[in-house]
């Protein structure tokens, strides 16, 4: 009888888990958050920490395709899924973990693939990637979302920018600038930055976190200042971390620049009940001591 009652208990409490993740789900709070772009017969997204991919596989969901898929994902073969089975058949899950360096600097990455049965006899690859914490709530949104076709048309960017939306606003940028990522625009002698929006104070400041230390580790670069400053950030008093880095071979550079100076602007900060982690970048002979370029200065102030 005890071991019955242990068993009622575990499941309610797995059940009431799941229902206060489901709860905490806010669908247009989740799209504000969130930008997407179809590239050929992919479509992809960035949403709060995460970068997603999706497309269709013209082959059929099977154990034998499996082997195939897995090679074509770079999925290790030693990786064995996690099987899901429901009234459209069986689904497959696999988490791949690329660790960070030994002297644990460096964040370690989450990639999870998600292969489930789509129509026609064909595969449905849902991927995501991030530097932070799974957070599978968001996942199994998305995952809901995509199946269903149920992706707002306003989240979804063309390759050509005339203006982004920045957090809460439209930003006019003309043709001289270029996406180079979701939530990440280059302005050519002008400026770049890239950001992501939460829901959540903490994953946001872990988001910035991560990418600081994943551009501090890079191979060819190397730290040469840094100090925290004191800006003004879509008006908003804020404390920014100031990083300048050199980078031993400024040929590899795709900017343009002459300088192999980069002057980067690590921020976090609250603005309209949104979370926001923003990197702000250039090279240091694009604005002059004590300034701005262009493009960081539609965001930022120094003080």
């Amino acid at each position: 009888m005890k071991d019955i009652l242990k068993t009622f208990l575990f499941f309610c409490t797995l059940f009431f888990s799941f229902f206060i993740n489901a709860q905490n789900i806010n669908e247009q709070e989740i799209f504000e958050n969130t930008q997407g772009i179809i590239n050929d017969n992919i479509t992809l997204f960035e949403s709060e920490g995460y970068d997603i991919f999706t497309e269709i596989i013209n082959d059929e969901l099977s154990e034998k395709n499996l082997i195939l898929f897995k090679k074509r994902y770079k999925i290790p073969k030693k990786l064995l899924p996690n099987i899901k089975k429901n009234v459209s058949g069986k689904s497959y899950i696999f988490h791949r973990i690329i660790k960070g360096k030994k002297n644990k600097i460096s964040k370690n990455k989450n990639l999870i693939y998600y292969f489930l049965p789509s129509s026609n006899q064909k595969t449905r690859v849902i991927g995501f990637t991030t530097l932070l914490e799974r957070d599978t709530s968001l996942e199994h949104f998305f995952i809901d979302k995509i199946k269903n076709k149920e992706i707002p048309q306003h989240i979804m960017i063309e390759n050509q920018v005339d203006s982004i939306f920045f957090v809460h606003r439209y930003i006019q940028l003309g043709n001289a600038c270029r996406w180079m990522g979701l939530h990440n625009i280059q302005c050519p002698y002008l400026g770049q930055m890239n950001w992501s929006v939460f829901r959540d104070s903490i994953r946001a400041k872990q988001m910035l976190m991560a990418q600081k230390k994943r551009n501090d580790h890079k191979k060819m670069i190397k730290i040469i200042h840094e100090e925290k400053i004191n800006i003004l950030f879509e008006g908003t008093p804020t404390e920014a971390i100031k990083t300048e880095y050199l980078i031993r071979h400024p040929l590899l550079l795709l900017s343009g620049s002459n300088s192999n100076h980069l002057i980067v602007y690590y921020v976090n900060q609250k603005i309209n009940n949104k979370y926001i982690s923003c990197v702000l970048s250039h090279f240091r002979d694009e604005a002059k001591k004590n300034e701005l370029p262009p493009l960081l200065s539609e965001v930022m102030e120094l003080k």
